[in-house]
């Protein structure tokens, strides 16, 4: 079965237990843990139970290898309510192997990534990397697929510990105790990863103190990447991944790490039949870290969003038209012919640690309504066929090829284009 999203109406839930809050030592911090709750319920919970995979895609490279890809299918919901896949795979093998079988076995929950690591020199690791995409857009290791937004989700290294350690690129935020038995610092091994390494300290079992785990807080990620590794030549070592809230900080200090882009919307945007439409959509976007990747926008269908398109890939919306977007953010549209109405569109933009941006509007309006033109010499002619040169100004979108040639009517009320438009006077 697959997972879904819980929700909650905090005005409904306020209402509710209001008796309760009014009671003198819950009140205001009643209700703030009622929002923070609510924020954790909110989140998106990917499963990685042996009912949804890891099932080793055809074409892939061996079982246990680099490049490896296996697929995870129905793992959650995504923001716009489409069924998601996760795809894994092994993309560095660092002095370390992978001893159980599957690479994802079965401790004491069978809904995390557990996989054992066996590490032959210190340091040593096994790099991993997960992709969110929509349930059916790939069945080959060769498929790209369709990304999928899973909103907000938290991945817990759980159990980190005998000079373990674990790395992952921080997209946002992590989450450690105060005090914790982790050091969290720039991994030696490079590749933009944050390294929280473990002392000589154990705990029984595969335990949920808090002191030996760090939480990634991720919002708008369809990729995460992480590692598993340790200090010294460790033997066999089982990880513990989870993606379901089960630690509970008790003295939480969080770290901001990197912050999402935005981007404005373009609304009120008009243009004529079969002309082309050009906009600068990264106009007004901005990045606080200035990280900000303008190949990576992303355009979608607002009526299918499963119809996307990207640098590289123009989207088409069939009977619409097609929205091409280059490197630098430039968006060009053309209309298909005869169409009249909304050519919408919405477009995000990533930055380079691969995190998206709130979605942005553009408005546009394929209107065939033809342009006001004032004659500024109207001859006193009238009746007449003869081909006469008049001095004109338009309003809206002329062209001047489609004045070339103009016949002047009784009381010079209209212009008649050879084109067939009328313009009034």
């Amino acid at each position: 079965m697959s997972a879904t999203k819980s929700s909650i109406n905090l005005r409904s839930l306020y209402k509710a237990l209001r008796p309760i809050l009014k009671a003198p030592r819950i009140g205001l911090f009643g209700f703030l843990f009622l929002i923070l709750m609510a924020s954790t319920l909110n989140a998106a919970t990917p499963v990685f139970s042996s009912a949804k995979g890891p099932t080793l895609l055809p074409g892939s490279p061996p079982d246990k290898t680099v490049g490896a890809k296996y697929i995870y299918q129905n793992v959650e919901t995504s923001t716009d309510g489409v069924l998601v896949d996760a795809i894994l795979t092994i993309t560095d093998m660092q002095n370390a192997f992978i001893w159980t079988s599957p690479v994802d076995d079965i401790l004491n929950t069978d809904e995390r990534f557990e996989p054992g690591i066996y590490t032959t020199a210190p340091g040593g690791y096994i790099e991993f990397q997960v992709e969110f995409v929509r349930d059916g857009t790939v069945t080959q290791a060769s498929d790209t697929g369709v990304r999928a937004n899973l909103g907000t989700f938290v991945m817990e290294a759980i159990d980190v510990d005998g000079e373990e350690f674990f790395e992952a690129i921080v997209t946002n935020s992590y989450t450690l105790q105060n005090p914790t038995e982790l050091t969290a610092a720039p991994s030696p091994a490079g590749g933009g990863f944050t390294r929280f390494q473990s002392g000589t300290n154990n705990q029984g079992g595969i335990g949920l103190s808090p002191d030996f785990a760090v939480s990634i807080n991720y919002e708008n990620v369809q990729t995460i990447r992480f590692r598993y590794g340790h200090a010294q030549d460790s033997g066999n070592r089982w990880n513990s991944l989870g993606f379901a809230g089960e630690i509970t900080f008790t003295n939480p200090v969080t770290t901001t790490v990197n912050v999402a882009p935005t981007v404005v919307d373009k609304l009120g945007n008009t243009v004529q039949p079969a002309t082309a439409f050009n906009i600068d959509l990264l106009v007004g976007a901005n990045d606080a870290d200035g990280n900000m990747d303008p190949s990576t926008v992303v355009l979608t269908d607002p009526n299918d969003v499963t119809n996307v398109g990207s640098v590289g890939n123009p989207l088409v919306i069939p009977g619409v038209g097609t929205y091409t977007v280059d490197a630098n953010g430039s968006l060009s549209f053309t209309s298909v012919a005869g169409y009249n109405g909304s050519a919408n569109v919405l477009f995000t933009v990533s930055d380079t640690l691969g995190v998206s941006s709130n979605p942005g509007t553009l408005g546009l309006t394929v209107d065939g309504t033809p342009p006001t033109v004032v004659i500024q010499n109207a001859p006193a002619i009238v009746n007449s066929t003869t081909p006469y040169n008049v001095a004109f100004e338009c309003y809206i979108a002329c062209f001047v090829a489609d004045f070339l040639t103009a016949n002047i009517l009784s009381n010079a009320f209209c212009v008649v284009l050879t084109t067939g438009l009328r313009y009034k006077r």
